[in-house]
């Protein structure tokens, strides 16, 4: 009987095993499959830029799988260690994966794969010119940053290199100075990453500013020397000077298109009104001003003052173009000679190019002190754009005119 109960005792045990197995069986469970795929990969970093790199690690693989990793194109296997896991070399991410989401693959020859997210930026580059208002044949510069490290950049012109550089390890440049056409207008260059194929467009205003002269003064006599100054010229242009039409020489423009040269005036009939011209010879801008030979009093009256010579010593006035809305004051110095110019009117005006007085300034009853200069001023209310130019009359008592100026320099309101 015990053999019989242990046999039965067996057979139970037996029965309970099949079962067990059954059900198992029956639920898709198998034992040998409880610790597979639960394995992953992480990167390190998530985000990176063309030119970065980035590695990809694993766990929950076999110990000695062989596991090829993918990263945007590029394929590199590495050997899983005992404890399941792995590290990968780095990878450097190409400039065709940017701007863009990247899934990396690691695929193991045991069967296990596991995905992950590369997010791969762009570049963003600014670049900009040392100035933005340049005058003509001047020199300009390039600098900029957030372009690929260490890449070459050119910067072009209507689809040419002017010069060129190369980033630092940051994506930053800086470039040698470039000259700009001679003539006016908008100039467009482009800053181009050899590597990053990104771009940053700049405009550079070529000044088309008209040329201005002024003179330390505007009357005197023969043999007198005037300075003559120009402005808005092209950079390092040489600049031809003539008075009356004479030659008075040249003398080159400094880089910003400005100079400032001695002329001796030469020798003209007394009263009369020259012109000094200054013709840049690269730009061919031109700027004019006038001066007045020196003259004896056009004395109307024979009764009043006879024997007076009145001249104008200097004028002061502003030196250049001057902005809409402005008032400005201009001051002519007046002097007596051969004796003193008794109980005088002095008008100062400033008129128009059709001959309007926009504003002038009388002094009554006074005496011209022989030998004595003497300034009279006249300060405007706020000037439209216009040229305006400077007169001065002096008159006698009665209202005869002693003298009169009528070109004392112009006032260029823009």
């Amino acid at each position: 009987m015990g053999l019989m109960k242990g046999d039965g005792m067996k057979k139970i045990l037996i029965i309970i095993s099949a079962i067990t197995i059954g059900l198992f069986s029956n639920f898709g469970l198998h034992t040998q499959k409880i610790s597979a795929d639960w394995n992953y990969i992480t990167l390190h970093p998530y985000y990176a830029l063309p030119e970065q790199t980035t590695t990809v690690q694993g766990a929950g693989f076999s110990p000695g799988e062989i596991v090829t990793v993918n990263v945007a194109g590029t394929s590199k296997t590495v050997t899983v260690s005992g404890d399941g896991t792995f590290t990968s070399n780095a990878f450097t991410i190409p400039f065709s994966a940017a701007n863009s989401k990247t899934t990396v693959i690691a695929s193991g020859n045991a069967g296990h794969t596991s995905t992950a997210e590369l997010t791969v930026g762009t570049f963003y580059p600014v670049a900009r010119p040392s100035s933005y208002y340049v005058v003509p044949g001047g020199t300009v510069s390039f600098s900029g940053e957030h372009f690929s490290p260490n890449e070459k950049v050119n910067i072009l012109q209507n689809g040419n290199v002017v010069t060129n550089t190369t980033a630092n390890g940051d994506g930053s440049f800086s470039t040698s100075a470039v000259q700009v056409p001679n003539s006016s207008g908008d100039v467009v260059y482009t800053a181009v990453g050899q590597t990053s194929n990104t771009s940053f467009p700049m405009t550079v205003h070529v000044s088309g500013t008209q040329a201005v002269v002024v003179l330390d003064n505007y009357y005197g006599y023969s043999g007198l020397t005037t300075n003559i100054t120009g402005s808005f010229f092209g950079s390092n242009e040489t600049v031809r000077l003539t008075f009356g039409g004479q030659n008075a020489g040249s003398i080159q423009a400094n880089s910003e298109g400005q100079f400032t040269k001695a002329i001796t005036v030469p020798s003209f009939p007394a009263s009369s009104v020259q012109t000094i011209t200054a013709t840049g010879q690269t730009t061919g801008k031109t700027a004019s001003a006038q001066f007045t030979i020196a003259w004896n009093n056009n004395t109307e009256s024979t009764r009043l003052n006879s024997g007076t010579t009145i001249s104008i010593v200097t004028v002061d006035r502003p030196k250049t173009n001057i902005a809409s809305g402005t008032s400005i004051t201009v001051a002519p110095t007046i002097i007596a000679t051969g004796s003193d110019a008794q109980n005088v009117s002095v008008q100062v005006l400033l008129s128009d190019p059709f001959g309007q007085i926009r504003a002038q300034q009388t002094t009554s009853n006074t005496t011209l002190i022989q030998n004595t200069p003497m300034s009279f001023s006249l300060t405007t209310p706020p000037l439209m754009p216009n040229t305006y130019t400077i007169g001065t009359i002096v008159n006698n008592s009665d209202n005869s005119i002693l003298t009169q100026f009528s070109n004392l320099g112009t006032i260029v309101v823009q």
